[in-house]
């Protein structure tokens, strides 16, 4: 069974990065909230709230899959500098990871639903065991992932959709 963080209404974007330009933490005992919530709810704007997840301090893991089948290796985007934002327009570090059994157990979860949606090449973001976002407008890390294993994806990839 996959362990999710409580249920977030997603913010429409156009980008990830408008998302990270407005990430921060804060708690229920912050003595902020109050404002921070009427701040980033103006003008009927939608938020997106999510459960801290310590294991962030591992990386937040980009997984891309190609008809539900990972490629063989992930890219933790890990933070840096006591920073809690692990994206690499903001710092954070990509390594490259082999794809763990747990990373296995979400993608078997989750493939019957990306293919009954016809979602053939997705970017899922693995954090700790919770699956926390399926990408599939502009599923990024290929690039990183190539560079690090010295292995073209792109080529097979392309053939696969042909």
């Amino acid at each position: 069974m996959i362990r999710r963080p409580p249920r977030s209404t997603p913010k429409p974007s156009s980008a990830a990065s408008d998302v990270y330009k407005r990430q921060f933490m804060a708690s229920a005992k912050d003595p902020n909230l109050n404002v921070i919530l009427e701040t980033m709810i103006a003008n009927d704007q939608l938020i997106m709230a999510q459960k801290f997840i310590p294991d962030i301090k591992k990386g937040d893991k980009r997984i891309i899959l190609i008809d539900g089948e990972p490629i063989p290796y992930a890219l933790a985007r890990i933070p840096q500098n006591n920073e809690i934002r692990a994206n690499l327009a903001k710092g954070g570090k990509g390594i490259i990871q082999k794809i763990s059994n747990k990373d296995m157990h979400i993608i078997n979860t989750i493939k019957p639903y990306l293919k009954q949606n016809n979602f053939r090449f997705v970017g899922i973001d693995i954090i700790g065991e919770y699956l926390t976002e399926i990408n599939v407008t502009s599923p990024t890390g290929l690039v990183e992932i190539e560079a690090q294993s010295k292995t073209n994806f792109t080529e097979s990839i392309v053939n696969d959709f042909s």
